[in-house]
């Protein structure tokens, strides 16, 4: 078994996953834009929690005090920057002409 370093990469990570599922699409003949869609992972280390959210979306969390909170991930024109992107040169330019900086993170604390 090999280990691995924690935290695990982000980008890394990402490249893995997304190399793994364009092979399976190249191999099932299916278009590429069926690895359109959010991935959010949450991998738990001794008394740490690693969130990745490649896409957009909302995380819900509860501290070690039962408290709840929100973080939510946002594109500016409605379209999520998926991982697809990472691997389609002409869809990662398409998409950088809508905005330059389109992520929004908000959190909320009730």
């Amino acid at each position: 078994m090999i280990k691995k370093k924690w935290p695990l990469d982000y980008l890394d990570f990402g490249q893995q996953l997304i190399d793994t599922g364009w092979k399976v699409v190249e191999n099932m003949q299916l278009p590429s834009s069926v690895l359109d869609a959010t991935i959010m992972l949450a991998f738990l280390h001794e008394d740490n929690i690693m969130v990745y959210v490649y896409g957009d979306g909302c995380l819900l969390f509860k501290d070690q005090a039962g408290n709840l909170g929100t973080i939510e991930i946002a594109f500016t024109h409605n379209a999520p920057y998926f991982l697809t992107y990472w691997h389609d040169e002409e869809r990662r330019h398409e998409y950088a002409k809508e905005d330059a900086k389109p992520l929004l993170i908000s959190a909320s604390a009730f």
